[in-house]
C-alpha cells in the first residue's frame, strides 16, 4: 500500500512567542487501537488543561484563539457536504473557503445537557462569546484546513486565572491508517495541537504531539466446513458433484452442500456496531453518546443527537453504518444459486446468541455502502442470491459484539441449482471489511462530491481462495471398517461399527438413534450372497462414521460402499461373523478400563449399592473404581457390542484375575440399538487384594478384547 508524509500547516506566519499568560498542556492519552486498512480511524481525543493568565473582566467579549491539530497522516473525520452552487456561481467553493467537518472541541467537558454549541450566524464561522453571560457556546466544529490538518477558528476561551485550569477536549478527529508514513517506525498516528491568539502569537503547549492510534490487522478470513472443520490451505471448503446439487428453493435444506465463511477479530473490538444503540433487535435505534471522554467502542464518536442541524452538527461523530463484513464470490459455475445466512450462525460464532444476532445480512451497493436495508429471507433463514456475470457479492452489518474479546463471526452458504444441472467450476472468495472508498471523490449526480462514507477501508489485498468447487466425479477414498468396541476389524450382525477414512463428511452430525442418513451420507453393506443390506448411522464427520449393521447380514466378507447424496464417495471391506465379542471402554479407546458397573447385594439377593468401574478426572484422566469383593456379592455389568448372536448362554465365558466368573446374562442392552450386555458374579472373595485384575470375555470360542479392572 502506498504511503506517504503529508506537508505540515500553519495558519499565518506566526509572531515570535509572547509571554502568554496562559499555558496549556496536552494530558498523555491511551492511544487507541486502529484498524490497518482503515481510511476513517477514531483516535484518542486530545486533552488539553491550560492554567494562567487573567479572567475576562464580566461584560467583555472573550479573547478568540485559532487551535490547529496536525497529523503525520490524512485527517478523514467526515466532512459537511458544500451546498450546490446558485446559479451564477462556479461549480466549487474557492480553494480559500474551510470546510466543516466532525471533529469537535469542548471547553471543560460539559455534561450532556450543559453541551452548547456554536452555531455562527449567517456566512460567519466564529461564535463570539461575553465573559459572565450565561449560555456561552462551549463545544466548537473544526474545519478542514489541508488533507492533515484541521482547524477550530475563533474559540472564545477565558483565562482561568492563577492556580486555577481550564480543559479543551478535541474528540472525533478520524484518521487514514494506510498513509501513516513508513518512516521512522513505529507506525502510529500523531497528532499536533498548536493554539494561536488573535494577533497570530503562539501559545506555549507542552507535550503537543501525542500518539493517538496504533494500527493492527483488521481480521482474518477463512473458508470453513459447515460444522466450523479447518479446511486445507489452497482446497475450496467444499468439493461436489453437479448432481448432488439440490433443486428446490428452500434454504438451509441441505447441509450437505454447504459451507462456512469466518471473520475474525484482528483484536478485540476490531469489529463495531454503529451506536450504542445499535442492537440485532432494533438495528436503526441511535441513542446520544455525548458524555466527554467515554468509551463506547462503537464506530460513532461523540455524537449529540439534541444538537441544531446547522453544518449537520446534529449528526456529528455519527457513523454512517457498523462494521461491515464483505465477500465477493467470483466464477460462480452456471446455474449456481447461492442460499445465504440471514445473520451468523452458532457454528464457528463467539458467543452466539439465538435472539441476538452479531450480524445481519444487508442490501448495498457495489463497494459495501449505502444506509442500512436488512436482507429479510424469504425462506426461514436464508436467503437466495442469483449470481450476476457469475458473481455475487454478499455483506453483513455488525450490530453486536463483546469489545472486550477476540470474537469470530460465521455465516453459512449453501448452494441450489433451481433451474437445472449446474456447470462444473470452481468458485472464489475474497473477502474485506466494507465500506470499501474507492480513494478519489465520486460524482453522485450533482455537482457535490460525494462524502467518504463512515467508517471506510481499503479493499482488501489478498488473493482469492478457491471456495467451492463442482467436479464431474469425486474422488472415492477407502474407509476402515471396525468394531465401535474392541477397534477390530471383525464385526457381527446387528453389531455397532466405525468407519474411519478422510473427507468423508463436509459436517459433523449426530443422531440419538442410528437412521438412514445424516447429512446426505449413506452407507450400503453388499454381503457375502451378493445382498445389499443399508446401515443406519449414528455419526457421520470428515474422518468417521458411525454404523449399525443390519441384523440380516451374512457372515464372510463384505463391501462397505459410502455415498455422498448417492454418489460414491469411499469404499472398504469388513469380514462379519457370527459373533465379534468387543467391550466397550470408559475411555472409548478398546483398552483399558470397561464402561461397565459393579452391584453389591446381599445374600438374598437386595442390591446394596452399585458404583461405576472407571470415573474421569480432570487432571489424570480415566481412573479405576476399586472393586470390594467382601462387602457383599459383587456383580460385573459390562457393555458391547456383536455378543447377541452367541450360540448359547454356557458358550460365554469370563474369567477375572485369572479366576472364572459365572456368566448371568449375554444378549441385547434393552431397547439400545446394537448394545449388547454382559453380567457376571459373583465375584470370588478370593481375589481379594489382587489389584490390576485382567477382565476376558470369550463367546463361542472368540475372545474380546481384554480389560482390567482394580480390586481391593
Amino acid at each position: 500500500m502506498a504511503r506517504h508524509g503529508l506537508i505540515l500547516a500553519a495558519l499565518c506566519v506566526c509572531a515570535a512567542p509572547t509571554r502568554a499568560a496562559m499555558t496549556c498542556s496536552t494530558i498523555p492519552v491511551v492511544a487507541s487501537t486502529i484498524r490497518a486498512q482503515g481510511l476513517t480511524e477514531l483516535q484518542a481525543d486530545l486533552l488539553l488543561q491550560c492554567t494562567g493568565g487573567t479572567p475576562t473582566p464580566s461584560g467583555s467579549a472573550l479573547p478568540a484563539y485559532q487551535v490547529l491539530v496536525v497529523s503525520n497522516t490524512a485527517i478523514t473525520s467526515r466532512q459537511v457536504p458544500v451546498p450546490p452552487p446558485t446559479t451564477g456561481e462556479v461549480n466549487s467553493p474557492p480553494p480559500s473557503t474551510l470546510q466543516w467537518n466532525d471533529a469537535l472541541l469542548l471547553i471543560d467537558d460539559p455534561p450532556p445537557a450543559a453541551q452548547v454549541p456554536c452555531v455562527p450566524a449567517g456566512t460567519a464561522a466564529t461564535c463570539p462569546a461575553v465573559a459572565g453571560a450565561s449560555g456561552q457556546p462551549n463545544v466548537f466544529q473544526g474545519a478542514q484546513l489541508q488533507a492533515n490538518a484541521i482547524v477550530f477558528q475563533g474559540v472564545p476561551i477565558d483565562a482561568p486565572g492563577a492556580g486555577n485550569t481550564r480543559t479543551m477536549r478535541i474528540t472525533n478527529v478520524r484518521a487514514d491508517a494506510t498513509q501513516i508514513p513508513v518512516k521512522p517506525l513505529p507506525l502510529e498516528v500523531q497528532l499536533t495541537v498548536q493554539i494561536f491568539d488573535s494577533k497570530g502569537n503562539a501559545l506555549a503547549v507542552s507535550n503537543p504531539t501525542q500518539v493517538t492510534g496504533v494500527p493492527q490487522p483488521d481480521f482474518t478470513f477463512a473458508l470453513r466446513t459447515v460444522n466450523d472443520g479447518a479446511v486445507a490451505a489452497a482446497n475450496p471448503a467444499l468439493i461436489v458433484t453437479p448432481s448432488m446439487i439440490p433443486t428446490g428453493n428452500a434454504g438451509g435444506a441441505s447441509s450437505s452442500v454447504a459451507f462456512n465463511v469466518k471473520f475474525t477479530e484482528g483484536y478485540a473490538g476490531a469489529f463495531r456496531r454503529r451506536n450504542a444503540g445499535t442492537s440485532g433487535s432494533d438495528p436503526l435505534f441511535l441513542a446520544s453518546q455525548a458524555v466527554p471522554g467515554a468509551a463506547f467502542n462503537t464506530e460513532s464518536g461523540f455524537f449529540n443527537s439534541g444538537f441544531p442541524e446547522t453544518n449537520n452538527l446534529n449528526t456529528a461523530g455519527l457513523a454512517d453504518c457498523g462494521t461491515r463484513l464483505m465477500v465477493q464470490f467470483t466464477d460462480i459455475p452456471n446455474n449456481v444459486f447461492l442460499w445465504v445466512s440471514a445473520r451468523d450462525v452458532s457454528a464457528g460464532t463467539s458467543g452466539y446468541d439465538a435472539l441476538n444476532p452479531h450480524a445481519m445480512l444487508i442490501y448495498t451497493d457495489a463497494n459495501g455502502a449505502g444506509p442500512f436495508s436488512q436482507n429479510h429471507p424469504a425462506y426461514g433463514e436464508f436467503s437466495q442470491f442469483q449470481p450476476f456475470g457469475n458473481s455475487v457479492t454478499l455483506a453483513w452489518e455488525v450490530v453486536a459484539g463483546d469489545p472486550t474479546q477476540i470474537e469470530s463471526i460465521s455465516f453459512t452458504i449453501e448452494l441450489v441449482g433451481p433451474n437445472g444441472v449446474p456447470d462444473t467450476g470452481t468458485a472464489y472468495a475474497q473477502a474485506t471489511l466494507a465500506p470499501v472508498y474507492p480513494g478519489v471523490p465520486v460524482s453522485n449526480g450533482s455537482n457535490t462530491p460525494e462524502v467518504q462514507p463512515v467508517p471506510s477501508f481499503e479493499a482488501n489485498p489478498a488473493v482469492p481462495a478457491p471456495a467451492f468447487s463442482l467436479v464431474s466425479s469425486l474422488a472415492v477414498s477407502s474407509v476402515t471398517a471396525l468394531s465401535a468396541a474392541s477397534y477390530t476389524p471383525v464385526m457381527a450382525p446387528g453389531s455397532l461399527g466405525a468407519l474411519f477414512g478422510t473427507t468423508l463428511s463436509s459436517v459433523t452430525l449426530t443422531s440419538t438413534a442410528p437412521v438412514p442418513q445424516l447429512g446426505g451420507i449413506a452407507v450400503n453393506v453388499t454381503d457375502n450372497t451378493g445382498k445389499q443390506l443399508p446401515a443406519t448411522l449414528s455419526l457421520v464427520s470428515p474422518s468417521q462414521i458411525n454404523l449399525l449393521l443390519d441384523p440380516g447380514t451374512a457372515p464372510g466378507v463384505a463391501l462397505i460402499g459410502v455415498t455422498s447424496v448417492g454418489q460414491t464417495i469411499a469404499t472398504g471391506t469388513v469380514m462379519i461373523d457370527t459373533v465379534a465379542p468387543g467391550l466397550f471402554t470408559a475411555d472409548w479407546s478398546g483398552a483399558g478400563l470397561p464402561a461397565g458397573t459393579v452391584e453389591y447385594s446381599d445374600a438374598s439377593g437386595h442390591v446394596i449399592s452399585s458404583a461405576s468401574l472407571a470415573e474421569y478426572d480432570p487432571k489424570l484422566g480415566w481412573q479405576a473404581v476399586p472393586v470390594n469383593v467382601t462387602n457383599g456379592l459383587a456383580v460385573l455389568s459390562l457393555y458391547g457390542t456383536g455378543i447377541r448372536g452367541r450360540s448359547s448362554l454356557s458358550n460365554v465365558n469370563l474369567t477375572v484375575g485369572g479366576k472364572p466368573v459365572a456368566v448371568n446374562f449375554a444378549g441385547a442392552a434393552g431397547q439400545a440399538q446394537g448394545l449388547d450386555l454382559v453380567t457376571a458374579g459373583p465375584l470370588p472373595a478370593a481375589l481379594e487384594g489382587s489389584g490390576k485384575a485382567p477382565v476376558v470375555l470369550t463367546v463361542d470360542g472368540v475372545t474380546a478384547n481384554q480389560l482390567s479392572i482394580q480390586i481391593q
